[in-house]
């Protein structure tokens, strides 16, 4: 476990010879996994750390910057962690500082350093700029740092993966084309209203994007019964049932029906196609949604989100909120090819499975129904 000062002793420390010198400090590689393993051991502590980024230009004196190094040792504590964060910009990771204490550490350090040739930036973890509150210019660039941050701790998007989400996307539109038609149709004879529904969600890296789905309740239908079952959800330890298990009135003629089968999402196709999602990832949430969540359940926005990942296949509602970020951050850690394909496979049997489960619940006798919902 790195984040100890003996345990950082025990890493390759990174040396960048541009003239036979030894500098001593992290590589990016190093670094940016020691940022990622400070943001885990910052969540589960519940504590905070900053990081403070000086940039340079590709001009400057690699002895200068030599000796601005030698400055940051001299200046940090132990249990402080110095690296490269880019070829161009060298990071120093605080932990259990916050934006106000690595100003002062800045401060401290202009003393020595005032005659280099850089820019610092500063930021901590988490955000420490309140929403609505109008951005100072120091603010200003801890905001521009914090989206290099985030792409810091979200893995890149494999090539493969990308391979499989076109090539899956292509395929599975030319596939489902006459049914998108025939649902097309349907939606428009049985509810009045547009055949598809536009909703904001939150993806990749916390960023928004516009997610498709056929329409499957009444036009204008309000959000409050939802947010609050949500909420619920969220903050319990119950099954994530659905509402349209609860006979919902929000629901058009027929649209249990599409939801159960998935067939609602077809249309995310064309997010997949646009690369907004992946055919396998976590189920994009909704922004009210995101208010709920603690620091670890935002983990699930490192990877692309996905049109079915393992949470579907292991269990879905029969699962518990907690549970369902456990296989989220699960898949990520484990994310492969391999993986990928035999998710695609299993999820055509989840899905036939839960359309069973349903039929079979709707047929069963009252008696049997009230029986089970007082247990």
């Amino acid at each position: 476990m790195i984040g100890t000062g003996k345990s950082k002793r025990k890493l390759k420390l990174f040396t960048f010879i541009p003239h036979g010198n030894k500098w001593g400090i992290y590589s990016t590689a190093e670094f940016l996994y020691l940022l990622k393993k400070e943001r885990i051991r910052a969540d589960r502590a519940n504590s905070l750390f900053s990081v403070v980024l000086f940039h340079f230009s590709t001009s400057e004196n690699p002895n200068t910057i030599k000796t601005l190094i030698s400055k940051f040792h001299q200046s940090v504590r132990e249990i402080d962690y110095i690296g490269w964060h880019d070829r161009k910009t060298i990071g120093i990771i605080l932990p259990q500082t916050s934006s106000s204490g690595a100003k002062q550490f800045l401060s401290h350090m202009k003393g020595y350093i005032e005659k280099f040739n850089y820019t610092e930036e500063i930021i901590s973890y988490p955000e420490n700029k309140s929403p609505g509150v109008k951005s100072s210019p120091v603010e200003t660039d801890a905001e521009k740092t914090k989206d290099l941050l985030i792409n810091d701790f979200s893995m890149p998007i494999p090539l493969w993966k990308k391979i499989l989400d076109k090539v899956g996307s292509i395929g599975g539109l030319l596939f489902f084309s006459p049914l998108f038609i025939l649902l097309a149709i349907y939606i428009r004879i049985v509810s009045p209203g547009p055949v598809f529904y536009c909703q904001t969600r939150i993806g990749y890296k916390g960023r928004e994007f516009k997610f498709w789905k056929f329409r499957t309740m009444h036009v204008n239908t309000k959000t409050d019964s939802h947010k609050k079952h949500l909420k619920t959800l969220i903050n319990s330890n119950t099954p994530m049932e659905k509402l349209d298990e609860r006979n919902d009135p929000r629901i058009i003629p027929g649209g249990r029906i599409l939801r159960k089968a998935c067939l609602d999402e077809i249309p995310q196709i064309f997010n997949i196609l646009k690369g907004d999602m992946s055919l396998v990832g976590p189920r994009p949430c909704i922004p009210y949604e995101a208010e709920e969540y603690l620091r670890w359940h935002k983990y699930r926005f490192d990877i692309n989100p996905g049109l079915t990942g393992l949470w579907q296949v292991s269990g879905k509602n029969k699962l518990t909120f907690k549970q369902m970020i456990r296989l989220d951050i699960k898949y990520s850690q484990n994310m492969s090819l391999l993986l990928d394909i035999r998710i695609i496979l299993a999820t055509i049997p989840a899905i036939l499975w839960l359309i069973f489960e349903s039929v079979q619940s709707h047929y069963k006798p009252a008696e049997v129904k009230i029986k089970q919902q007082k247990t």
